[in-house]
């Protein structure tokens, strides 16, 4: 879920830690209006699995996995 110039969400510079505008809420809204459903479903699975690999034989890995399962 990548555009052109490579952003994934608003912008901030490094010395601000605050919370985002809501000019930058908006921007980032209409990027994830715009991305392809498929990408996004994609994407979750991803890191969920990823994060479930690492939490293996953890009792937190099981929900993870879960997760997963639901989101396929």
């Amino acid at each position: 879920m990548s555009d052109a110039g490579g952003s994934t969400g608003p912008q901030r510079q490094s010395g601000d830690a605050g919370q985002p505008t809501e000019e930058e809420l908006r921007a980032y809204l209409a990027q994830l209006r715009q991305a392809d459903a498929n990408d996004i479903v994609s994407q979750v699975f991803s890191m969920v699995a990823s994060a479930a690999e690492v939490k293996l034989g953890r009792r937190d890995g099981r929900l993870l996995i879960d997760v997963a399962a639901a989101v396929a």
